[in-house]
């Protein structure tokens, strides 16, 4: 049934991969134009030390040692913790504020896009591109693809509500949403 209903959702989950690619691509163009701006995309908490501050030793050191904190709990597994809760909350919450005309959706697309972005651009600027994305897209790829599929189930609830047809809105999302719950 979810590679039937992904498929009838084929547009949403086009225009989902666009804003998440879009703000890729301006996070990453902002941020090696100017690397302060990482700091405009990039919290302390979710850059934990990997910053423009850092040194390339500390940056490569974070991808593949980590470190550990004072509970000689890993870096890595602190980082890539608060990573899948960070992507869970994003994706639920494209998912959920769907109805309100997918305007939070396309937002938090965009925005995660651009956290992706301005990472990738620090590590480019420090020759670390392929240590950066050896470590992203094992995991990235199932978390970031749900995150597109959530957004893509938001969008077809936006839509509901957008364009109901004949029908009311309200009946109209009742239908949109037990297909979006199936995506």
């Amino acid at each position: 049934r979810c590679p039937a209903a992904v498929r009838a959702a084929r547009w949403p989950f086009a225009l989902a991969c666009c804003f998440m690619l879009a703000g890729m691509i301006t996070g990453l163009a902002l941020t090696l134009d100017d690397p302060d701006r990482f700091y405009s995309f990039i919290s302390e908490e979710m850059a934990q030390g990997r910053d423009p501050g850092a040194s390339d030793e500390m940056l490569r050191d974070g991808l593949f040692s980590g470190g550990e904190d004072d509970e000689g709990q890993s870096g890595l597994t602190l980082f890539a913790t608060y990573l899948f809760q960070h992507n869970a909350q994003v994706g639920l919450l494209c998912f959920a504020l769907g109805f309100a005309l997918g305007i939070p959706v396309f937002y938090l697309l965009f925005s995660n896009g651009l956290l992706l972005g301005a990472m990738a651009a620090l590590y480019h600027s420090r020759g670390l591109s392929v240590e950066f994305w050896s470590w992203i897209l094992p995991h990235g790829v199932t978390e970031l693809g749900a995150i597109v599929l959530c957004g893509a189930a938001g969008l077809v609830q936006a839509q509901a509500v957008l364009f109901p047809g004949r029908r009311t809105r309200l009946e109209n999302l009742a239908i949109a949403g037990r297909r979006a719950g199936v995506i």
